[in-house]
């Protein structure tokens, strides 16, 4: 792998990463609004909690590909990649 190849696929992990953290930081801070919002208008009635299960499951999805199988991913991709080029020649 070329110096240029290594810098290209640390810089789109480190994207991945930030993209994931950002992601992360929205979910904590709308729910923590949604939360306010549940609990000053209807205490009565606790809604707030599946809109962060469902997120949250995206959330735990982004992680697992951002920051545990990110070189597992990024493999695959690049067999693949080699694969159509082979069929092509």
């Amino acid at each position: 792998m070329t110096e240029e190849e290594l810098l290209k696929r640390a810089k789109t992990r480190v994207e991945n990463k930030i993209g994931f953290l950002n992601h992360f930081t929205t979910y904590i801070c709308v729910n923590i609004i949604l939360a306010g919002v549940n609990f000053i208008f209807s205490p009565d009635s606790l809604w707030f909690y599946w809109v962060a299960i469902a997120w949250g499951i995206g959330i735990l999805w982004h992680f697992v590909n951002a920051m545990v199988f990110a070189n597992w991913f990024e493999d695959l991709r690049q067999k693949w990649i080699q694969k159509e080029i082979e069929k092509m020649k």
